[in-house]
């Protein structure tokens, strides 16, 4: 008992200290248009629609151990939908974007019945194969008078509501940074208490956590289609941010990147979906800059160097430093 109240301070604490580390992020983050024209951002959104992707991805593989190589195909599936809604169907934005956090949620949990009773690698090669399959059955000729086929959708950029004195590209900048702010809270949230507790539970002794009284193939699925639909809402907003979908744009670098990208943001981190969606973006353009022939040879290199001087991940060097300066102090 008094083991427990001595710890309650200092959570509080972290608690405390973390909403005012996002606070101060998403108050930078609204200076953007202030200071930087529509290259910048767009080029905000795109890590945006990263990190919300990312934080499905960090709740399945980094809270309960759960490899998928095929996120990139549900990101694909949000940015369709989204697509489909508006230009198909004329749909609004506020419903075409929950609906494509919806149809990502339900196709991921009908998706998890096979496949949540296989474990590590099995599991990640059967994730994989919906990677291969998304961006070939885009293609299809039967399909083709939805999703475009070769030659994609291409979309306008949504009009600015009740007059407010943006620009389309700054009214979905900031919206987009709202949706963030808010989905970070749910997502925060999942990883502390019993959630968190069992999600830890099935990570590191799946089978502890059956005897515990935990259904781990339903806990599982549960956090897979929860994991989707945070993909399918980034897959959402990086359609309209690009104003255009296409089956290229979603090959099976994504969902590689997507695993690169929350493994070294740092798995099991509240922010490591953060760092990976800043990785993603600008590595691979770095690394391009800096030689177009062997782009992938640097970035290869440079995974490897990250990952063997830090493990933990971008985030993890940071609890690192943090835990030794207040043992400092």
């Amino acid at each position: 008992m008094t083991t427990s109240v001595a710890a309650r301070p200092g959570q509080d604490k972290a608690l405390i200290l973390e909403r005012g580390a996002g606070l101060v992020i998403v108050l930078i983050c609204a200076l953007i248009p202030l200071f930087f024209g529509d290259y910048r951002l767009f080029q905000a959104m795109i890590i945006l629609s990263y990190v919300i992707s990312l934080c499905g991805l960090n709740l399945l593989a980094g809270y309960t151990g759960q490899i998928s190589i095929g996120h990139g195909a549900i990101f694909a599936l949000g940015a369709y939908v989204t697509a489909i809604a508006q230009f198909h169907f004329g749909l609004p934005l506020w419903i075409a974007l929950p609906m494509s956090a919806l149809v990502a949620l339900v196709a991921g949990w009908l998706f998890a019945f096979p496949i949540m009773r296989l474990e590590g690698m099995y599991l990640g090669l059967a994730s994989f194969s919906l990677a291969l399959a998304v961006p070939q059955l885009l293609k299809v000729s039967g399909l083709q008078a939805w999703t475009g086929g070769v030659s994609g959708i291409t979309l306008n950029m949504p009009q600015v509501p009740f007059g407010l004195p943006l620009t389309q590209m700054e009214f979905l900048f900031y919206l987009m940074l709202l949706v963030t702010a808010v989905v970070f809270v749910p997502y925060t949230s999942m990883t502390r208490g019993d959630s968190g507790r069992a999600m830890r539970a099935i990570r590191n002794h799946p089978l502890v956590a059956s005897t515990m009284g935990i259904d781990v193939p339903a806990y599982k699925r549960r956090v897979f289609a929860i994991s989707c639909f945070y993909t399918g809402l980034g897959g959402g907003f990086f359609a309209l941010a690009t104003k255009f979908v296409g089956p290229d744009s979603f090959g099976i670098f994504v969902s590689i990147s997507f695993l690169v990208g929350i493994c070294i943001g740092g798995l099991g981190y509240i922010w490591g979906p953060v760092f990976g969606g800043l990785f993603i973006f600008f590595i691979p353009t770095l690394t391009e800059q800096i030689s177009q022939g062997a782009s992938y040879l640097l970035y290869g290199l440079l995974l490897i160097l990250v990952i063997y001087l830090i493990p933990s991940g971008i985030s993890g060097l940071f609890a690192s430093l943090w835990g030794k300066f207040r043992s400092r102090t």
